[in-house]
């Protein structure tokens, strides 16, 4: 039988706690972010692939090291196999809370795929899916993202950049020639960057 000054006194020691027990017992969620092989295209003909790699991150946006990750790939049609001719591969993240898909190599039939991406650290899961798809082809463009887009900025502001700077150069040039002679003159425009016609 517990004495009311021991009921008393254990009741104020979860009062006075720093934490509530409650909160401390809640578990923060996972969350998969996809790095490498959303959208690729692997090309079956030259085995060329892209592997994929993701990251898990916590609540707090923090990576989460040793996190258990399995990816998945249908056992049957469109996809692959990992090493040993299994149709998933187990891995744990790294420090950064990254993981591969070591191991992957697409199969030889044609069309979409998804790999499902499971990871888990204690009781905390999160799920994924990247898709991939497999094509015979032998060009192969690879998807296009705002990355592979960057360089034709830079190419049209340096050209606008180069225009200026060659319009200031002529206009300081020549003040009060007389002679009648043509002067060049600079019209904005757009710039066009493209192959040959």
């Amino acid at each position: 039988m517990v004495s009311l000054g021991r009921f008393v006194a254990a009741v104020l020691v979860l009062q006075l706690s720093p934490a509530p027990l409650l909160a401390q017992a809640r578990s923060q969620a996972l969350r998969i972010r996809v790095l490498a092989g959303e959208g690729s295209v692997n090309n079956v003909s030259t085995r060329g692939f892209t592997i994929p790699v993701i990251e898990v991150r916590d609540d707090n946006d923090l990576p989460v090291e040793g996190a258990d990750v399995v990816f998945e790939v249908p056992a049957e049609g469109p996809g692959g196999k990992f090493a040993g001719g299994q149709s998933s591969y187990k891995t744990r993240t790294n420090v950064q809370g990254q993981a591969a898909a070591t191991g992957f190599e697409p199969g030889t039939q044609t069309g979409s795929f998804r790999f499902r991406v499971t990871a888990r650290m204690g009781d905390r899961t999160a799920i994924a899916a990247i898709n991939q798809v497999n094509s015979a082809d032998t060009f192969v463009p690879e998807p296009e993202t705002k990355k592979s887009r960057a360089w034709l900025k830079w190419v049209i502001i340096g050209g606008l950049a180069g225009g200026a700077a060659i319009g200031a150069v002529l206009a300081t040039r020549g003040g009060g020639d007389s002679s009648g002679s043509p002067r060049p003159v600079l019209v904005p425009g757009t710039v066009g960057v493209g192959g040959p016609r």
